[in-house]
């Protein structure tokens, strides 16, 4: 009787997991490549052998420093959004990272929210398949949107302003770095308030974007999207 009931629990759980493995979103991009798309869990990047080897690697090489932490009680109540592409060379390197960071510090994953975007996929590009990056200003993956209270505080873009300890210690005292690429953030402020029309007659526009932009590739990537 023993058997029977532990080889039934062994099969609905096998099922479950099977099933939870099933709800994660994929799709396959113009080299035949699997991708995830929307929510996932981390389990998925963990787990999956075509996500494994790259995030436990770049997990288990990441070192942190051994420096005081007295700031980690202020993070206690963030939440941290986390748009990605699996396709994506810097989301590979920095969402692993993040995750290994966020372990050490002691902090909770149910913290963590991933959400997967396209690439370049049928005018997909960076977005959701339910449209989870509409109205979040999502121009770089990865992107980190760090939150208290559904309030956005900080923001990491691509990679840290600084290194991933000191730009989430600087969050956690209040006084977060600027993300990187700030001219494609003030071109996407001014389209959100502002017509085209009025954007391209007015060079005090035009001169305050050129003094943020620090590469033609910034606006590159803005145009795509």
């Amino acid at each position: 009787m023993k058997k029977i009931i532990c080889l039934l629990l062994g099969s609905f759980l096998l099922n479950v997991s099977f099933a939870q493995t099933q709800n994660v979103q994929r799709y396959e991009n113009s080299r035949g490549e699997s991708h995830l798309c929307g929510a996932f869990q981390i389990k998925d990047l963990e787990k999956d052998t075509i996500y494994q080897k790259w995030y436990n690697k770049n997990y288990l090489n990441f070192n942190l420093s051994n420096k005081k932490r007295n700031w980690v009680k202020n993070l206690k109540n963030v939440e941290v959004d986390i748009y990605l592409g699996t396709w994506c060379g810097d989301s590979k390197k920095w969402v692993s990272k993040f995750v290994k960071l966020w372990d050490e510090l002691g902090l909770n994953r149910t913290q963590l929210k991933f959400i997967a975007l396209y690439d370049f996929v049928e005018g997909k590009y960076k977005q959701g398949p339910n449209g989870q990056e509409k109205n979040k200003d999502i121009h770089r993956v990865p992107t980190f949107i760090l939150k208290r209270n559904d309030k956005e505080i900080a923001r990491i873009v691509e990679s840290p302003n600084n290194d991933l300890e000191t730009d989430l210690a600087q969050t956690a005292l209040g006084y977060p770095s600027n993300p990187n690429y700030l001219g494609a953030t003030r071109m996407i402020e001014l389209f959100n308030s502002n017509s085209s029309d009025s954007i391209k007659n007015n060079n005090n526009y035009l001169n305050e974007v050129y003094r943020l932009v620090k590469s033609p590739s910034e606006l590159n990537t803005l145009g795509y999207v």
